[in-house]
């Protein structure tokens, strides 16, 4: 079926809808004077389930479109008045039905009660995932997205390689989509933390899900905000740690009778750094390298959308975004060559000058369709994506000997481009046999085309020499074919799911310069997953859960380009890389269904881990295939309550890592415990002042081939609020105390140590002004109808 077609049955659906009621009222204070803006659901009478919503103009009327025959409740809500609600309203399928006045009476007292109520703790616990709201928090909504990543208990960034737990195959996604595709490096340093709304971690996800991620699935959800009403706000920072960092972004939504559109925009000037230490051993020479980093990202964000309820349960969207960055850069390095505790024999001096410019645009649109009551409905979406990068480096060194003697060395250059179409489009169908029994089944199909060059050369007296050995022209094409049933079935309280995905891949790697295929897999596998949640006494309840998945090469780690970084340290990619695939088994332990101790085991075969090789007196570090790793371990999350105003939680992760392989013709058995400890903490001052406080500690487990040393960290936060809402102000001190990482790496031939410094002690102040409908806008953070109403128009919850 065509995107026309299907549009075209969407709308004819519109004709069959039997005759419906339009219900109509005011509301007013209790001197008899009309309240605009006030929050009017209305909700089935049996059990409170949300219909519909609307929002009164400024003579205090209502009126809410097309509701069934049926016995109904509405429910009243505005920011110092008591919640009102009606008695039950039977509907018979009258063309209009006036209700009588609704009559609001004054309360001021109570309401900062329910905002403390409603409010999100920075880290959530739910069922099969983690939710870090950084949109809630002081500390965790500065810097950018690397920074907030840091703050997922267990997360591990090392040269932009992600683990969590010590396990490798981490899976990012932005608002639900892939990033395989995308510069890790710019996603994680370029993309402001303000934009972000929350970041789920999935442990566990079932059949509905794409079967990517060994490791687990980060799910970036950016800002959009559906309120009823108009509601929007203005941002603007300034932060300082050795260099400065600014940002600037606004955002606004409007929505009313059945019409929602948002529009999200920033600009950001955020400058880092980082410092990276190596000290290989070669027989009996050491090789000392010392390397300054910095980073200069001017990244612009924007993105905006519109949903409409064409219909009665009938509703489309389309979203728009652009986000893109300037990056140039100078990183300035030493390498000393000594023998063992000695002068050095030679010296190298590197200044890497790097340019990077690069843009991401995407469109995307859905389709929903709530066929009924119970809960049957179908959705469709599609969306596609146009990645541009345009790099190069030029690398220049020179060489001073123990003497005094300064020889030439060529310096070398690359030139980068890469042009990158990303598309998918995807089927579900939810359908309710009776109300223990839920069965869904759907498909996707996603497309990807890359075209990426290096274009290499070296220097000769004053001109550019074409170096034909490293220079490549590699296009890459990958289809991903996918279907899925699952169930969920209760039988009393006990409750099964069960799910199977199929997904079949079809790839080519061609390259242009040597006019070869490179790659041409083409596979398919099941993917099974099931889960059993069983009570045990009250509040406590068990679950155990399997999956089975897989983890794909990045897309850029499949290029067979050489990258150097010095001239006896380079990057290589590795055309020849394999998927992984993993078992994973669970055991938790609920309170009042969020989970709070979990035992696990994952086993994945045919690993990809980040290696590094010795040829001569130069080291390079590639992806690559190499053993089996399982880990075996779990955690436990327990609540921070210290008094009343002052709570948080904290958590501990313990897990034994081991990796049994072969690489170059040698056993790989590796073995290590990690340890993770977190929490966080807030207290609210009074009613203008709220205090946090987020620290966490890692240390052991491998990431390839390095034993990775201990890494902690401790943030601060100071929030207040004035002008009846409208200002916030946030005072934050990010990575106050820390230690950054540290590493060692000794197998055969390779014996190195490794130590990564970043910027510390990063003081920032913001201030955001916030307007429209302020009480609607806090209130869609608790169980409100307005957060209703926003996740029925939001498809990434």
């Amino acid at each position: 079926m065509t995107k026309f077609q299907l549009m075209t049955f969407c709308l004819a659906m519109t004709s069959t809808l039997t005759a419906q009621t339009t219900l109509k009222s005011t509301v007013k204070d209790d001197q008899e004077k009309p309240i605009p803006y006030a929050n009017v659901l209305l909700l089935k009478a049996t059990d409170s389930t949300f219909i519909k919503a609307s929002i009164t103009d400024d003579a205090g009327k209502w009126a809410i479109e097309s509701v069934e025959k049926g016995t109904f409740l509405v429910k009243t809500m505005m920011t110092s008045f008591k919640t009102t609600v009606s008695e039950p309203i039977v509907v018979n399928g009258e063309k209009e039905l006036m209700l009588p006045v609704t009559l609001l009476k004054t309360q001021s007292a109570e309401l900062e009660t329910v905002e403390i109520i409603h409010k999100k703790p920075f880290l959530e616990q739910r069922a099969g995932k983690m939710v870090v709201n950084v949109a809630e928090s002081i500390a965790g909504s500065q810097g950018n997205l690397s920074d907030v990543l840091k703050k997922v208990p267990g997360l591990v960034i090392v040269n932009n390689q992600v683990s969590m737990a010590g396990k490798s195959g981490v899976t990012i996604l932005l608002d639900g989509k892939p990033t395989e595709y995308m510069d890790i490096d710019a996603l994680l340093k370029e993309m402001p933390a303000d934009q972000i709304d929350r970041i789920e971690v999935v442990s566990q996800p079932d059949a509905r899900y794409d079967a990517a991620g060994t490791g687990g699935v980060l799910n970036v959800i950016m800002k959009k905000s559906f309120s009823l009403g108009t509601n929007g706000s203005v941002t603007a920072s300034f932060g300082y740690g050795k260099l400065p960092k600014t940002r600037l972004s606004a955002n606004i939504s409007r929505r009313e009778k059945g019409l929602s559109v948002y529009l999200n925009a920033s600009l950001s000037n955020r400058q880092g750094f980082e410092e990276m230490t190596v000290l290989r051993r070669i027989d009996t020479l050491a090789y000392l390298q010392n390397n300054y980093m910095p980073f200069n990202p001017k990244s612009v964000n924007v993105r905006g959308g519109v949903d409409y309820t064409i219909a009665e349960k009938h509703n489309i969207g389309f979203a728009l975004g652009f986000n893109g960055a300037f990056n140039d850069r100078t990183s300035e390095g030493t390498t000393q060559i000594s023998k063992m505790d000695a002068l050095p024999i030679r010296t190298l001096k590197n200044v890497n000058t790097f340019y990077r410019h690069w843009y991401n645009m995407n469109a995307e649109t859905f389709y929903n369709w709530e066929i009924d009551t119970s809960g049957t409905k179908l959705e469709w979406a599609a969306n596609g994506s146009r990645f541009y990068r345009d790099a190069n480096n030029v690398l220049q060194t020179t060489i001073l000997n123990g003497d005094g003697t300064i020889l030439d060395y060529p310096n070398r250059k690359n030139i980068e481009p890469g042009l990158i179409h990303v598309g998918a489009t995807r089927l579900d169908f939810t359908y309710p046999i009776n109300k223990n029994i839920k069965l869904s089944t759907g498909g996707k199909v996603s497309t990807a085309h890359l075209d990426n060059e290096l274009k290499a050369a070296q220097s000769q007296n004053t001109d550019w020499i074409p170096d034909a050995r490293l220079s490549n022209h590699f296009i890459y094409d990958e289809t991903i074919g996918a279907a899925y049933a699952n169930a969920t079935l209760k039988w009393g309280k006990v409750e099964f799911q069960t799910g199977l995905r199929y997904e079949h891949t079809w790839s080519k790697g061609y390259s242009v310069t040597l006019d070869s295929v490179q790659i041409r897999p083409n596979y398919g596998k099941f993917f099974p997953s099931a889960s059993v949640s069983i009570p045990i006494v009250k509040q406590l309840a068990a679950m155990t859960a399997y999956s089975y998945r897989i983890n794909r090469p990045n897309y850029r780690s499949l290029n067979p380009f050489v990258t150097f970084m010095d001239p006896y340290t380079y990057e290589r990619g590795n055309p020849n890389l394999k998927p992984e695939f993993t078992h994973t088994g669970q055991v938790s332990l609920t309170w009042g269904g969020q989970p709070f101790f979990n035992l696990e085991y994952r086993q994945t075969d045919n690993s990809i881990q980040v290696l590094t090789e010795r040829v001569g007196a130069s080291s390079f570090r590639f992806d690559g295939n190499v053993a089996k790793v399982t880990n075996l371990g779990g955690h436990l999350f327990f609540p921070l309550t210290v008094a009343k105003g002052a709570e948080g939680f904290a958590g501990v992760m313990v897990y034994q890592q081991r990796y049994d392989g072969v690489y170059l013709n040698a056993p790989l058995i590796q073995k290590a415990i990690s340890y993770t400890g977190f929490m966080q903490f807030g207290y609210k001052i009074n009613n203008t002042f709220k205090f946090e406080m987020n620290g966490w500690y890692q240390q052991g487990g491998f990431q390839g081939l390095i034993a990775i040393g201990k890494m902690y960290g401790l943030d601060m936060g100071l929030r207040g609020k004035f002008w009846d809402d409208h200002l916030e102000l946030n005072l934050s001190a990010n990575n106050l105390i820390s230690n950054t990482f540290d590493g060692r790496v000794n197998f055969k031939d390779q014996d190195y140590t490794v130590d990564m410094k970043w910027e510390v002690r990063i003081f920032e102040l913001s201030a955001k002004y916030k307007f429209g409908n302020r009480f609607l806008k806090e209130r869609k953070k608790g169980k409100s109808g307005a957060e209703e109403e926003t996740k029925r128009a939001n498809m990434t919850n």
